[in-house]
């Protein structure tokens, strides 16, 4: 049975036009989707928010006829706005009449591009992400801190107890990566052609990421997706220049990589999906740095990660995922040793149906590093 993919109770709040709440840096807001905000909503927010403002996204500019923001990524553009004044601008902008912001009762705006706003870390961004990602064509949102009389922040515990009574959903930042899967223009196809290759002729499909601003490739072979038949085989791979290009005999990328070809090519439908996160997601630079580590001080590839302050494996399959979603996939059979990609994929809402194990054999070169994925990663091998 096909895993379907249930959004988080936050996300399904604001697309009904309720108030959801984010909590970072030991802060907590409320916010919704202008457009679609409810009077009770509009309500709620003035009652528990604090520093009420509206977010405005590029398209928020053009559509409600504003002027162009400063440069950068924004700033308070207005001064303070009535609740009696609020609940007019609702209805103004409504009927998109830029003369909601008029008179002396204007609401404080922040401007937040879009062009910009996965690498914004600002709360504010965050919860602009989140409205685009379930409304791409709602650019504004309300926003207000929710804050103790005294103006601090409340204690965790008396925060969720407000949130509980208010019937208000929390969204975490691993609700927001979710949501990311939802909006489809954060992936863009960039083309396909076919190509031949050691292991046979493949379609190679380009996608640009808006995620990580990089792109992203699929070789599929055969009748793919293939819908109402076995699930076809899959392999994520992770880029690896020293492994895949150099021809380095420190991993066992570059044999992997042809191998998984090579099967899918026999199987006669699949797909590979090339990510591009370098050094199980820390860079090339930095992957570099840890075999320095690896090598003067005898450390393994945990530790020198470690040792750079780095995670062990900060890889994420968002993207890969959102790949397969393009390109009409729901289930797979996973090519992979690695049980964190069964659940990394699953987590976003594609079911692994079966892991067939990818097992290369190993050399005097890199028999160390693969007792560590075994030992220290989970790798099954």
């Amino acid at each position: 049975m096909r895993k379907a993919l249930k959004l988080p109770a936050a996300a399904e709040a604001l697309r009904r036009g309720l108030l959801a709440a984010y909590h970072s840096g030991g802060r907590a807001w409320l916010f919704t989707p202008a457009r679609s905000a409810r009077s009770e909503t509009l309500d709620q927010i003035f009652r528990l928010g604090r520093g009420l403002m509206l977010l405005v996204s590029d398209g928020g500019i053009a559509d409600l006829g504003l002027p162009s923001p400063p440069q950068g990524d924004g700033g308070l553009l207005s001064c303070t706005f009535s609740p009696a004044g609020l609940k007019a601008l609702k209805t103004r902008l409504c009927k998109r009449r830029a003369r909601a912001l008029e008179g002396p009762d204007k609401l404080p705006w922040l401007f937040v591009s879009e062009n910009r706003l996965l690498q914004n870390h600002a709360a504010e961004a965050r919860l602009m992400e989140a409205c685009l990602s379930l409304k791409p064509s709602h650019p504004l949102a309300f926003c207000a801190a929710l804050l103790a009389p005294t103006g601090e922040p409340y204690p965790e515990d008396r925060l969720h107890s407000i949130l509980d009574r208010e019937g208000i959903p929390l969204l975490s930042e691993e609700d927001l990566k979710l949501l990311r899967l939802h909006h489809r223009e954060l992936l863009q196809p960039a083309g396909v052609s076919e190509i031949a290759l050691l292991s046979g002729t493949f379609k190679l499909h380009s996608f640009f990421s808006e995620i990580d601003q990089r792109y992203h490739w699929a070789f599929t072979h055969g009748d793919f997706p293939g819908h109402g038949r076995t699930p076809p085989l899959v392999r994520l791979e992770s880029e690896c220049l020293t492994g895949h290009v150099l021809g380095s005999r420190l991993c066992d990328c570059g044999v992997q990589l042809e191998r998984a070809l090579e099967r899918i090519h026999n199987e006669g439908r699949g797909a590979l999906v090339y990510l591009r996160q370098e050094g199980r997601g820390i860079g090339l630079l930095r992957k570099l740095q840890a075999y320095h580590l690896q090598q003067r001080r005898r450390m393994d590839t945990v530790d020198a990660n470690l040792a750079l302050g780095l995670p062990a494996d900060a890889r994420d399959y968002l993207i890969g995922a959102q790949i397969l979603h393009r390109l009409g996939v729901r289930t797979v059979r996973l090519l992979t040793n690695n049980p964190r990609k069964v659940a990394g994929l699953e987590r976003y809402g594609i079911l692994v149906s079966e892991r067939l194990p990818h097992k290369v054999g190993s050399s005097s070169h890199n028999r160390r590093y693969l007792q560590t994925k075994k030992a220290r990663l989970g790798h099954l091998l």
